[in-house]
């Protein structure tokens, strides 16, 4: 439609985030890292690679593991939601910090670390990801935070985690070809009592379906163990038999 303008430069002005989350020591060298006012400083159209927000996480899940009891409104973590209509059942609100990470990878660091030159490190990631790795093909992370985000970093919280990859055909649409939303949502439960135990709660969602096989070989998968024997074993040998890998 030529209503992009490609000499267009981000105003970042009032997208600061509600959530500070300072820099940690094991996180790299701070040096290799650019941040906003080194950006404005050095006039660099370097764009974000991690933005940080707030909001309520709705699921009926959770309306149902408060129903049950499960979950307790206590009107900081888990809010009541109510319509106006009287006597409306609407079921919990859940208060959440929430941060958004792109991969970025220095590679001069990572060859160093795997002791090997930058020009191999380079070439291998082309071969191996057949030409890709420039568009990135294993996904970002989203990182859910429950109860204060400043406790992540205080060695004396209790801090409940989940690491869980993305699967689109259970989390979004419930399919029942695999379990990964009821391992998801417990989690989130969990995450839920501990915030408000007074400790924090993080769910990092890597956005990499399948364990980074991605959804094709994923289903593919899927129906040769339909075929051959839906069972632990061989659902794993189903995986290495499609994608090479274990």
């Amino acid at each position: 439609m030529g209503a992009l303008d490609p000499t267009h430069k981000p105003d970042y002005s009032q997208t600061e985030p509600p959530v500070s989350i300072p820099q940690q020591p094991g996180w790299s060298d701070p040096s290799k890292i650019v941040f906003a006012g080194d950006m404005e400083k050095g006039g660099l159209d370097v764009r974000p690679s991690i933005a940080v927000t707030k909001a309520h996480l709705k699921m009926s899940e959770l309306d149902e593991a408060e129903r049950k009891g499960d979950l307790v409104v206590d009107g900081t973590v888990v809010l009541s939601r109510r319509f106006p209509r009287p006597n409306a059942r609407a079921g919990v609100e859940v208060n959440v910090s929430k941060a958004a990470i792109d991969p970025v990878w220095y590679l001069p660091g990572v060859a160093e670390r795997f002791g090997i030159s930058e020009s191999l490190l380079r070439r291998a990631l082309f071969e191996d990801t057949g030409g890709m790795s420039s568009s990135r093909p294993i996904g970002g992370c989203t990182v859910y935070i429950f109860g204060n985000p400043a406790f992540m970093y205080d060695e004396s919280k209790e801090l409940t985690l989940r690491v869980h990859d993305e699967c689109n055909g259970s989390d979004v649409f419930g399919s029942d070809i695999c379990t990964c939303k009821p391992y998801l949502t417990y989690a989130i439960e969990e995450c839920i009592r501990c915030a408000q135990r007074g400790g924090v709660g993080v769910v990092a969602y890597f956005r990499k379906e399948g364990r980074a096989l991605g959804e094709v070989t994923k289903y593919l998968v899927y129906n040769l163990r339909k075929r051959g024997g839906d069972s632990a074993d061989k659902y794993f040998k189903s995986t290495e038999m499609i994608a090479g890998v274990k």
